[in-house]
């Protein structure tokens, strides 16, 4: 009996080591624990841009409807209000350059006016949209920097069951 135990140390320590590296092989089906980034009305995880299904699972489901999805909406409807205004201001102003004056009246085409009115609309719309388009990026801001603070850097050693058994697992 006392033979058999070398062998089965032997028998024991290449089934331990004859697996495949777990740690090796690219998991997908959690969301990467890699550093989030905001640029430009995005979110980008490593450097690839994320699409809002994929940021509801990485943040979760109730940080994404308190915050995320409302300041999605917010900087879209700050970026098409200052678009937009800016547009008519344009329209406006190319109105008023547009406009000769009318010496022998002394007054402008009725055309100068209107240009004058649009300017000012677009203008207040232009204005209506900052606040929109500030408030939702900072939220954006936001949502990257928790993300990277609470769940990006963690470390975790756990013990996992595989394919070909159990084994530790070194998440960073």
């Amino acid at each position: 009996m006392k033979a058999y135990y070398p062998i089965i140390g032997i028998l024991f320590f290449i089934g331990l080591f004859s697996n495949t590296a777990n740690a090796q092989i690219i998991d997908t089906e959690t969301p990467s624990a890699g550093f989030m980034k905001y640029s430009n009305g995005q979110l980008y995880l490593d450097g690839t841009k994320l699409s809002d299904n994929y940021v509801k699972d990485i943040i979760g489901a109730d940080l994404w409807h308190k915050t995320y999805s409302g300041a999605r909406k917010q900087y879209k409807a700050g970026s098409i209000l200052m678009l937009s205004g800016a547009a008519v201001m344009v329209t406006g102003s190319i109105l008023m350059l547009a406009s000769p004056y009318n010496e022998e009246l002394w007054d402008y085409p009725g055309s100068y006016y209107a240009g004058s009115v649009a300017l000012v609309v677009g203008a207040a719309v232009f204005e209506a949209g900052l606040p929109f388009y500030f408030i939702g990026r900072g939220r954006l801001k936001w949502i990257a920097e928790d993300y990277n603070n609470n769940r990006a850097s963690k470390t975790s050693l756990n013990v996992t069951a595989g394919k070909y058994g159990v084994g530790l697992a070194l998440k960073f």
